[in-house]
């Protein structure tokens, strides 16, 4: 069995070099705000019935891609809810997963593959979570430190 920790490292700095991150501080940055925002989407899920999400360490690969995607959309862009959707939804689908009414990880089936205008409120409410979870994990950081990552990342682009 693969260890979940180390494959997670392996996959940031492999994403990390194909994305131009030279600067370990940044992509540890994005790494630890992705995982405390998770960390909140996956108890607000639990309390909508959706158990699947799996602690940070033992959670697959894809899904903390998708919150690093999610946190680097928001700190280089300021991605607003819906354009956190959509960034989400077009890589659930690049991954082969299609509309279901309810989650499954095996037939690839999600509820939240919609547009976002036609995603239910208490679904809206986790890409507004999400960016306030982001955006407050980084002003509690040494703001001005995270501030400078964040800057000479997006100047590299």
């Amino acid at each position: 069995m693969t260890n979940p920790i180390v494959q997670t490292t392996e996959t940031l700095e492999t994403k990390a070099g194909a994305e131009g991150f030279d600067d370990f501080e940044f992509h540890t940055l994005v790494n630890d705000t992705a995982q405390a925002a998770y960390s909140v989407l996956r108890e607000y899920s639990r309390h909508l019935g959706d158990t699947s999400l799996l602690p940070w360490p033992a959670a697959p690969i894809t899904h903390k891609d998708s919150i690093r995607n999610g946190v680097v959309g928001i700190f280089t862009r300021n991605d607003t809810p819906e354009e956190s959707h959509k960034s989400w939804l077009k890589q659930k689908f690049d991954e082969g997963w299609k509309y279901g009414s309810v989650k499954d990880v095996e037939k690839k089936e999600h509820p939240c593959m919609l547009p976002y205008n036609e995603l239910p409120l208490h679904h809206l409410m986790k890409d507004t979570i999400f960016g306030a979870v982001v955006r407050g994990f980084v002003s509690t950081r040494k703001n001005a430190t995270a501030k400078k990552l964040i800057e000479q990342f997006k100047s590299k682009r």
